[in-house]
């Protein structure tokens, strides 16, 4: 197994932890790494041959809600992204998202950000959009897959 760096997601599932993504030393990954984490500690890389794969990135969030891994935005070289995707563990299937606003009010993009899950909401914080820093915070709902901007009082 390769050594890594900024790997985004470490979720354990029926005995195998799962590494979703990272950066090895000049070389940007983004397959599925797991391992058994009760024993014998064996590395294996599934098969996920699936269409809707999510592009190379790094400097995403990876945010696990239930038993699904959710992949919020990230770059790759001057790409900044402004997408969601999420993997469906018990199926092994990636599917993009195309969420809604309530308030007509989507982030932009960004990389950098941090992210925490309450529940099933996951909450976006700051980041940087490749020419200023960012400081927001956005609410992602997962149930109804729709964005909500939070303004602090």
């Amino acid at each position: 197994m390769l050594w890594r760096t900024s790997c985004r997601s470490d979720f354990c599932q029926n005995r195998r932890l799962l590494l979703l993504g990272c950066v090895v030393p000049c070389v940007l990954c983004s397959y599925i790494d797991n391992i058994d984490c009760i024993g014998p500690y064996r590395w294996s890389r599934p098969s996920y041959d699936d269409p809707f794969f999510p592009p190379l990135r790094n400097f995403h969030s990876a945010s696990v809600v239930g038993s699904d891994i959710y992949i919020f935005v990230g770059k790759l070289g001057n790409t900044i992204f402004n997408d969601i995707h999420v993997f469906h563990t018990l199926t092994g299937k990636w599917e993009k998202i195309k969420p809604t606003s309530d308030q007509g009010s989507l982030p932009q993009s960004r990389y950098s950000h941090a992210a925490a899950v309450v529940g099933t909401n996951i909450f976006i914080f700051g980041g940087y959009n490749g020419s200023k820093d960012l400081n927001d915070v956005f609410m992602f709902d997962t149930e109804e897959r729709s964005w909500i901007k939070i303004v602090p009082k």
